[in-house]
């Protein structure tokens, strides 16, 4: 297990219905950091997630979480140092938030805490089954955070979430991370992960295909040309000048007034598209 590291991979492939989902997935997360997992619809996300959670079994390779190997049969450190929400929360609809949270601790100030910090508190006192898809996502979470784990596994956690309950889980992460929370979190919503991530893993297919700091990422990727005009906004390549001054030369003789040309730093998005159609030029 490398050091300074949660939870790491080593060569994990799968097979389910024959069919391969995980191929040689090695990976490792650092203490305190936020990881995000993303990649396309079937890549393996959720698969790499319970696997790490002992919840199914791989082929082949080895899982480890705090040094101990993990397994379906041997998993007794998930339970003392891990929280998780995967697809979906695990709640009794006829219980209350409440009682949901006093299953997990004794601690009436923890949960009132987390409660407060997810807006949830006024909830707490109604049954589950009147919850919208966004309050039960709450109570998920808070459910995986309740005992402060070592490490957190957070799938699509802002699914159903508002812009202020995401802005609220958002200072949330970002907090306990500062205070060496490892998070390990999977979203299509790029805008919203790139806020908080560290890392971020790409898996696609069942590989993974780039494994890195948002830092590094970004400073390999290229940066935008932004030339406001008072017929609207062109962009191009930084690096691209022949096409920068086409670009004026044409708005010049359209007699279009330019007002500002600009860089656009690239986002979580643009950055994994240019490196998706690298990685494809270099497979093909």
């Amino acid at each position: 297990m490398p050091q300074n590291s949660i939870v790491s991979t080593e060569k994990i492939c799968t097979h389910i219905n024959s069919q391969s989902i995980l191929k040689n997935v090695s990976i490792s997360l650092g203490r305190g950091r936020v990881v995000g997992l993303v990649g396309p619809n079937g890549a393996g996300k959720t698969t790499v997630m319970k696997s790490i959670l002992g919840l199914i079994s791989v082929d082949s390779g080895s899982i480890f979480v705090e040094g101990q190997q993990v397994t379906p049969q041997h998993h007794s450190i998930i339970k003392q140092k891990v929280g998780a929400l995967i697809e979906g929360p695990a709640i009794y609809p006829f219980l209350t938030g409440f009682e949901h949270l006093k299953m997990m601790t004794n601690d009436i100030g923890q949960i009132i805490s987390f409660s407060d910090q997810l807006g949830l508190t006024k909830y707490l006192p109604k049954k589950v089954k009147g919850y919208s898809l966004g309050t039960k996502q709450k109570l998920g979470i808070v459910l995986a955070l309740i005992n402060d784990p070592d490490l957190v596994i957070l799938d699509e956690p802002m699914n159903g979430l508002d812009p202020q309950s995401t802005r609220q889980l958002r200072n949330l992460i970002q907090k306990l991370s500062k205070n060496g929370t490892t998070f390990f979190i999977s979203s299509h919503i790029l805008s919203e992960l790139e806020k908080i991530i560290d890392d971020v893993i790409v898996l696609d297919s069942g590989k993974v295909t780039l494994s890195t700091s948002l830092e590094k990422l970004y400073q390999e990727s290229t940066r935008k040309l932004v030339i406001e005009t008072s017929a609207g906004s062109v962009e191009i390549n930084n690096e691209d000048f022949s096409q920068l001054n086409n670009e004026l030369i044409r708005l010049i003789k359209q007699r279009v007034k330019i007002n500002n040309i600009r860089y656009r730093p690239s986002d979580l998005e643009d950055s994994l598209l240019k490196y998706l159609d690298d990685h494809n030029q270099e497979e093909n």
